[in-house]
């Protein structure tokens, strides 16, 4: 995974795919041990750099969007562009 990856964040082993939050990479860590990355940018993900992004570690992530993902109104959006 690299910057400006689509990522999807499970936030505990076994959770239900509605609890997945879909995102977009925003840069490495200065440690090397997880990524910044946008999760709600009002799908404006034109403008993500704009947004605030969380500091979510690599093992909690999973490349690509997810169907499912409790955000996925604007994640969709995005992909029919």
């Amino acid at each position: 995974m690299k910057t400006a990856d689509k990522v999807h964040y499970i936030p505990f082993k076994g959770a239900h795919p509605s609890l997945y939050e879909n995102g977009i990479i925003k840069r490495e860590t200065s440690n090397g041990e997880g990524f910044f990355v946008i999760y709600n940018c009002n799908g404006e993900w034109d403008r993500m750099n704009e947004y605030t992004s969380a500091n979510t570690r690599k093992s909690d992530l999973k490349p690509g969007w997810h169907p499912n993902a409790r955000n996925k109104r604007f994640t969709t959006e995005m992909d029919n562009q």
